[in-house]
């Protein structure tokens, strides 16, 4: 309510450039431009996963459970997906022509969305099956499902300031959200 910070995670050498909760609130992750993925616990702050990626991390997502890790680093076309228990890798998600930009899972966990510089958002199994690809006019940022994981929302990263709202089911923009200025 206060509004008070309440901790800094200093874990970092590099400039954070993404930091967020698992859907359940017990996990929080943050990658870095050196590289370093971190999976916290919320609650005591200790860290449960150390990754050292070899290129510098743009964004990284935790499942709804907290138990898989997905990350993207700079100019790669594919998403990494991890065991945060043992820090091994389950899987290399390919797919995208152009730079990987975010990423984020499914409300249930069973799926990956990742958007792209090639100007689409593709969600997939954990195991890498295309299950849809969602079709824009410039590259997509900052996907986010709704909680019942039947709509999808995107904003533009180039070109008209939008926002797209998609139907999960056949993949199709169900409105645009214009009227934002760049500034």
């Amino acid at each position: 309510e206060s509004g008070e910070k309440l901790h800094d995670l200093h874990q970092h050498q590099g400039r954070v450039s993404s930091a967020a909760f698992s859907s359940n609130g017990e996990r929080i992750v943050t990658c870095a431009k050196d590289g370093q993925v971190l999976v916290w616990d919320a609650r005591d702050l200790q860290v449960l996963c150390n990754l050292q990626l070899e290129k510098p991390a743009l964004a990284a997502a935790l499942s709804p459970d907290g138990t898989v890790l997905a990350t993207v680093t700079e100019g790669a076309q594919t998403t990494a997906l991890w065991n945060v228990e043992d820090s091994s890798m389950r899987k290399v998600v390919e797919g995208h022509t152009d730079n990987v930009l975010a990423v984020t899972f499914t409300p249930d966990g069973t799926g990956l969305l990742t958007t792209s510089g090639d100007e689409t958002a593709r969600l997939g199994t954990l195991d890498g099956k295309l299950i849809r690809t969602f079709q824009a006019d410039t590259p997509l940022i900052l996907p986010s499902f709704d909680d019942a994981g039947t709509s999808l929302l995107t904003c533009s990263s180039k070109g008209q300031a939008a926002a797209h709202l998609w139907d999960v089911e056949t993949g199709e923009m169900q409105l645009s959200f214009t009227g934002h200025s760049r500034s």
